[in-house]
């Protein structure tokens, strides 16, 4: 047992730390490509906010580039194994929780069966990386 804790042999990531990191690396890449479309004026606003949450596309395509870049440094932080790349994941989808909370209500008032079904998986995707990333932290805690 004690040799175990003085052993300074770098541990095997967790099963699910790569296919999260590569899942936001993804999200990223859409976000920040509907936002150049958007800011080129190629593509309508209206179209990639899906993707944003809760009214953000009205603010213009920086809203995109701030969430690609926030997605892609955490998912960067994930591969290097950086707790901080952890936590600002786990933030993330805490805070896309919280802004697609009125959009799915929405959903279900109109009875837009298509948005409740989209709304709700996004929720249970991003409730379930926040909480297996809460779970493996003492994986980053020992990574250096």
């Amino acid at each position: 047992m004690t040799q175990q804790l003085l052993s300074t042999e770098k541990h095997d990531p967790p099963a699910l730390i790569v296919p999260i990191a590569i899942l936001a690396f993804a999200y990223a890449l859409a976000l920040f490509v509907c936002g150049g479309l958007s800011f080129a004026g190629l593509m309508s606003i209206r179209i990639g906010s899906q993707l944003l949450g809760s009214g953000l596309e009205t603010m213009g395509p920086v809203p995109y580039f701030l969430y690609a870049l926030a997605l892609g440094a955490s998912a960067w932080g994930l591969v290097r194994a950086n707790n901080w790349g952890r936590r600002v994941l786990i933030v993330v989808c805490a805070g896309g929780v919280i802004l697609l909370v009125p959009h799915i209500s929405s959903a279900v008032m109109d009875e837009r069966y298509l948005a409740m079904s989209l709304d709700g998986a996004q929720i249970l995707v991003r409730v379930a990386i926040a909480s297996y990333l809460w779970r493996e932290g003492e994986w980053f805690q020992d990574a250096t």
